[in-house]
């Protein structure tokens, strides 16, 4: 029973995977050159040199490293949005009900859309460091910690939106979900402010502001490339990410179930 379970679990990947292969080669060329090219060059190297002169190295390090937030949000968006026009349309998943179980279903698309909003943003910075060189200061950088947390990340990221793409029941609705949570979400998630910024400006909105999962994100990549007593740990981060991305997961089964009767 259970190596059945886990060839239909298994089979229902490998038909994601069909389904997105013939996006594949946009979404590589979009996702892990296109957007890490012009966001580095736009941001963190144009921008950075604009604001600070010639010796913005530190401060292009620091911006470089908290834009991976903005291909971490729409890719994650972008992947795991399919459940909710699925549930709209075409109604694959009502198939998929008939073979696994809800929790498998939801974890199926939880582990793919990872793997993909993974595979699809982890070249980010690798991209960026060849394209800047010397313009980025990576002295201190650790590397595994580096990829700890944009896997940590994904995670959240994509669990974080198979709850939206659950709880969301009309199309209308997805513009407002940008622009009154994911917006703030990350214009106060250390995207251009980052954290220790924000505590020296105000000793109260420096603390509300640990309720934003996206500062967790951003500090903790700072911490992983730049390093410092500035950011958040990186155990701490990894933590915080980790337990969201469960809470995410547990409150976007309980609102499947509930739609399951519409269905």
């Amino acid at each position: 029973m259970l190596r059945d379970t886990a060839r239909i679990f298994f089979h229902c990947m490998h038909r994601e995977l069909c389904v997105y292969k013939p996006q594949l080669t946009k979404l590589l060329i979009n996702n892990t050159l296109l957007l890490p090219i012009i966001l580095t060059l736009s941001v963190a190297y144009l921008q950075a040199r604009s604001f600070f002169g010639d010796d913005a190295r530190t401060m292009s390090t620091l911006i470089f490293a908290g834009n991976i937030i903005i291909p971490l949000m729409t890719t994650a968006f972008t992947i795991m949005f399919n459940l909710f026009f699925d549930l709209q349309g075409p109604k694959y998943i009502t198939y998929q009900m008939t073979i696994l179980s809800p929790k498998l279903v939801l974890l199926q698309r939880l582990l793919f859309g990872w793997l993909l909003a993974f595979t699809l943003t982890l070249p980010f910075y690798p991209v960026g460091k060849l394209l800047l060189r010397t313009h980025l200061n990576t002295a201190h950088t650790n590397w595994p910690a580096v990829f700890a947390m944009v896997l940590t990340s994904t995670l959240f990221c994509t669990s974080y939106h198979l709850l939206a793409a659950i709880y969301i029941t009309r199309a209308s609705s997805i513009n407002t979900f940008w622009a009154r949570i994911n917006g703030p979400m990350l214009s106060l998630g250390g995207l251009f402010i980052p954290l220790f910024t924000m505590q020296q400006f105000s000793a109260l909105f420096g603390t509300l502001i640990y309720l934003n999962p996206a500062i967790y994100i951003t500090d903790g990549l700072r911490q992983a490339i730049i390093g410092g007593n500035q950011f958040l740990p990186l155990w701490l981060c990894m933590s915080v990410l980790t337990g969201c991305s469960v809470v995410c997961f547990v409150l976007s089964l309980m609102v499947f179930k509930k739609r399951l009767d519409h269905i």
